[in-house]
């Protein structure tokens, strides 16, 4: 409705008191990928390596966690808030590589454009560098 009376997208803000559905997996990739597959959950246990770009740390062992989950255990700042996918707190940039999201409800059409991701839900699919 905002946007239909002209308001700037930028001064636009959403806030959800509720928890997304879990139904629904999504995947992503950067903008520059052209990968396109189903999404395979038992893949994310056995996806690439993750690579925090900023940080120069390189991560082998996934173990199906969260981007957010592994920054933590690696001492990697990254903020958060809800981690629920709503808050939009943890959106990081996907340099490279396709992830999976259980949730996306945080990410506007113009963030998805620009390979936004949400640390707290994407889980690598393949070898992935984030800008963190």
């Amino acid at each position: 409705m905002l946007r239909d009376l002209g308001v700037p997208e930028e001064q636009i803000k959403i806030e959800s008191f509720a928890s997304p559905s879990r139904a629904k997996t999504t995947e992503a990739a950067a903008p520059s990928d052209q990968r396109n597959g189903a999404v395979d959950h038992a893949a994310d246990k056995a996806a690439g390596s993750l690579r925090f770009a900023r940080s120069e740390r390189l991560i082998t062992d996934l173990g199906g966690k969260t981007i957010l989950e592994i920054a933590e255990q690696q001492g990697i700042p990254l903020p958060y808030d809800c981690r629920a996918g709503i808050c939009g707190q943890c959106k990081t940039k996907l340099v490279s590589g396709m992830v999976t999201m259980d949730a996306e409800d945080a990410l506007e059409p113009i963030d998805r454009a620009n390979g936004v991701i949400l640390a707290c839900q994407a889980r690598c699919r393949d070898d992935v560098v984030v800008d963190a």
